[in-house]
């Protein structure tokens, strides 16, 4: 299918942060044409209206992201190789501020240090998802860019993460202990780190923070039990009769094609949908049970190489075109490292953001529905009792 006059192409031809605010843009247009919209209304009232709204949303979000990236489903490439390489890199030297951000979390929990723009404990997962514009971390320095060289260099397979990544902030999920008492989901990463700056005790640290907020969610519980069994009390629940329960509307690039074929009037999309099934249907078959990964995207970065790539041998086939694709990746990723750090260097010195600016950033972190609900919980259990209704504990 022709794709000339598909009218969401940036007119520039670059995906900026303009085509971007169109983009925000466009989303809310389709959100409200999708709810509001009443050739829709047949089709979702087959479904169960529980399960249609968070459709909606994915769906939108989906036909946006099919819209910057449908180059990538005509020609089945998402990107050119260096830029590739670049944002695999990327990932990796970010793996240096994640651990920067994960010590001083250890430490404010335990109520060693103050930061001024944490005030919850999940604060940390906000700014862990923002890691490049996190405002309170020191600047990475020559040694710990050394530190990520030589772990590279090591050929550790977690390098690979497309497929496996780590809660990097997660507090409960990383220092989870297994039946022989090891941290079993502690990033290899962030245990060479420890090894080489002498940091592995601050995973010892008491939790002082949790049993604080703990203890303010305590009172709220208190307090909202004692006043749903008051409301039961005076407000009977009555007997409603049974509606049998309609079928759920998921969210899969199936039911996506599906309702594109059936309601989209831009045959583009209906095209560009069907695409995204046949990939998402092709990777789930050619899955390999091997350890959770697809040989498919390993062949895919070797199909890269510009280099010979070789293959040692081994009885598992599987693990020795693991281990030869790591390889490749890993001296892909050092040679492109240097850039990314002065390129990280400039822009601190200049004081430039990539994404979002500080402010915003504040009211995304306010505004965010987690940070709303255990705040309001937390306020009120100091309200209940008789504290401020404040964040200074």
């Amino acid at each position: 299918m022709n794709f000339d006059n598909f009218k969401y192409k940036p007119e520039n031809g670059i995906f900026d942060r303009e085509h971007d605010l169109r983009m925000h843009k466009l989303k809310l247009e389709f959100i409200d044409d999708l709810t509001n919209n009443e050739r829709y209304k047949e089709f979702f009232s087959d479904f169960d209206p529980d399960t249609v709204p968070a459709f909606i949303l994915r769906y939108a979000d989906t036909k946006i992201n099919i819209i910057k990236h449908y180059r990538s489903l005509l020609i089945n490439d998402e990107h050119h190789k260096v830029l590739q390489y670049k944002e695999e890199t990327l990932e990796r030297f970010n793996l240096i501020l994640q651990k920067k951000l994960w010590d001083m979390q250890l430490l404010w929990r335990a109520e060693k240090i103050k930061i001024k723009d944490i005030e919850l404990c999940t604060d940390f997962e906000f700014w862990g998802h923002n890691i490049q514009s996190c405002p309170f971390l020191s600047e990475v320095t020559e040694e710990e860019l050394q530190v990520l060289k030589d772990y590279l260099k090591m050929n550790n397979r977690d390098v690979i993460s497309r497929h496996k990544e780590y809660c990097l902030q997660d507090y409960n999920c990383l220092l989870n202990k297994d039946e022989n008492d090891n941290y079993d989901e502690y990033p290899p990463f962030y245990s060479y780190y420890d090894g080489h700056f002498n940091t592995e005790h601050l995973k010892e640290l008491p939790d002082i923070r949790i049993d604080k907020e703990r203890q303010y969610l305590i009172a709220n519980s208190i307090k909202r039990n004692k006043e749903a069994a008051e409301a039961l009390k005076n407000n009977p629940i009555q007997q409603v009769p049974i509606i049998p329960a309609k079928e759920y509307l998921y969210n899969s690039s199936e039911c996506y094609y599906e309702y594109a074929l059936k309601n989209e009037k831009d045959k583009h999309f209906v095209e560009l949908f069907k695409l995204l099934n046949e990939d998402v249907k092709e990777m789930s078959s050619n899955k390999s049970e091997y350890d959770s990964e697809d040989i498919d995207e390993l062949i895919g970065f070797l199909k890269e190489a510009n280099v010979p790539v070789y293959m040692e041998i081994n009885d598992n086939w599987e693990e020795s075109l693991f281990d030869c694709t790591q390889q490749f990746l890993n001296e892909k990723i050092l040679e492109e490292l240097d850039t990314v750090f002065e390129e990280y260097k400039m822009l601190k010195e200049n004081n430039i953001t990539t994404g979002k600016s500080y402010n915003e950033l504040l009211v995304d972190l306010e505004n965010s529905s987690g940070r709303q609900i255990l705040g309001a919980a937390i306020l009120n259990g100091r309200e209940q009792l008789g504290e401020p209704r404040d964040f200074n504990f």
